[in-house]
């Protein structure tokens, strides 16, 4: 894990979006339960450390970034690297949201349909013409 490029003096160093939706579901027996379950899992400081240590995400609590506990070696550090986490806190601050509005799904299916199949499996388009043509298509919702 590295930052992304900065293309302007003081830009963004990279953009927080978790890849991971929790949720209860109205399948649950006991959904107050379930609902209990999740906060603690993924808010609290001990569920924090081990969003780290047992599934290799980044927590959403930063102030576990700083304990030594997420410095020691694990499986994810044999893959990630080490001082994953000091890299983390050094960025902390030049990492912004990325804005997401209700054109975000189609965005998405644009970008695994048309762009990401044609440019790399097809090979019938450019880079930039089959990013244009999603982007047109995008526009046109």
């Amino acid at each position: 894990m590295r930052p992304m490029p900065v293309f302007e003096v003081g830009g963004s160093l990279g953009a927080g979006m978790g890849g991971t939706g929790t949720v209860v579901t109205n399948q649950a027996v006991d959904p107050e339960l379930a609902q209990e379950f999740v906060v603690f899992a993924k808010l609290s400081q001990e569920g924090a450390i081990r969003t780290w240590t047992d599934l290799g995400f980044d927590p959403v609590r930063w102030e576990v970034w700083e304990m030594d506990v997420m410095r020691e070696t694990n499986a994810f550090t044999e893959y990630f690297g080490y001082g994953v986490f000091d890299m983390l806190l050094e960025m902390r601050d030049g990492l912004t949201a990325i804005n997401l509005d209700e054109r975000f799904p189609a965005a998405i299916t644009l970008a695994n349909s048309q762009v990401i199949f044609r440019v790399l499996d097809a090979r019938d388009l450019s880079v930039e013409d089959a990013l244009e043509m999603a982007a047109d298509e995008l526009r046109a919702h």
